[in-house]
């Protein structure tokens, strides 16, 4: 893992993020010198639905599949169809 201060994050904000992007690389974000965060690369289906054009099948197949990881995940006692009724329109 690579470091990176605070004030050259901020200078170098679009290099990091592009090797972040492109080569994978995690960084530890310091400030004085200790460790307050992590910068890593997103291994999510969100990133994979950006990278290339997908035939409608696929995408129906992939949106069913974030719902069962939604539903898998769910902590809530109350439905999702209860909570969404409950919001001021």
């Amino acid at each position: 893992m690579a470091e990176v201060g605070i004030r050259e994050l901020k200078t170098r904000t679009s290099e990091i993020l592009r090797s972040v992007h492109e080569q994978g690389v995690v960084y530890v974000i310091t400030q004085c010198s200790r460790p307050i965060a992590t910068l890593s690369p997103l291994e999510t289906r969100e990133v994979r639905l950006c990278s290339g054009p997908m035939q409608s099948a696929d995408a129906w197949r992939e949106l069913e599949g974030l719902g069962e990881d939604i539903s898998r995940a769910w902590k809530s006692e109350r439905s999702s169809i209860e909570i969404l009724s409950g919001t001021k329109r």
